[in-house]
């Protein structure tokens, strides 16, 4: 048996002031419900205690998913880079101190819109040049269609270049490839 705490949603405050041009599809309900709700609720200083009460509890495993986000905005994407940091220090000291205590950590949307998105952090970019815009048309399409961003706006409005990129995204992984003619 092992220990398992589940952070979900932190949505990390606060939110920078976004721009009208910022507000579009999703944004706009996001950024009311912020106003009206959140601010009051996601506050640093809850996420703070809440990260020391599972410190304290020594898990064997973290996981954090849901958004570290509010609207992804561009402004917000290095405070998530900086939370980062704290998950990785509460896993340092953890019950095996080591970093690979943590199995998974889920991105959805932003992965599915960048599908190197991981291998732009590594490279230590902090917000990628095409940012999800979080218009939910892939989510839509996940049952009849490949997994892929479908927002041909992020593409200069060229329908090849996004069905090239939601192709890059499905594209079979040699690794499988291989294990199976082994077997």
């Amino acid at each position: 048996m092992f220990v398992l705490a589940h952070i979900s949603d932190p949505h990390l405050a606060p939110l920078p002031a976004p721009r009208c041009s910022e507000l579009r599809s999703k944004r706009l309900g996001g950024f009311i419900n912020w106003q009206r709700k959140r601010r009051d609720i996601h506050l640093l200083d809850t996420l703070d205690k809440l990260t020391a009460q599972v410190k304290a509890q020594r898990p064997d495993h973290i996981a954090v998913t849901g958004d570290l986000v509010n609207l992804a905005l561009p402004e917000e994407f290095p405070a998530g880079r900086t939370w980062r940091s704290v998950i990785e220090g509460a896993l340092i000291e953890s019950e095996h101190g080591r970093l690979d205590a943590c199995d998974l950590v889920s991105m959805a949307r932003p992965l599915i819109a960048n599908c190197d998105l991981v291998q732009q952090f590594r490279r230590g970019v902090d917000v990628p040049d095409r940012a999800c815009t979080h218009c939910n048309k892939c989510v839509g399409r996940t049952t009849t269609s490949p997994l892929g961003c479908y927002d041909i706006s992020r593409f200069d409005g060229s329908q090849q270049k996004m069905v090239e990129e939601i192709l890059k995204w499905n594209r079979a992984d040699p690794a499988s490839d291989d294990r199976e003619n082994n077997n």
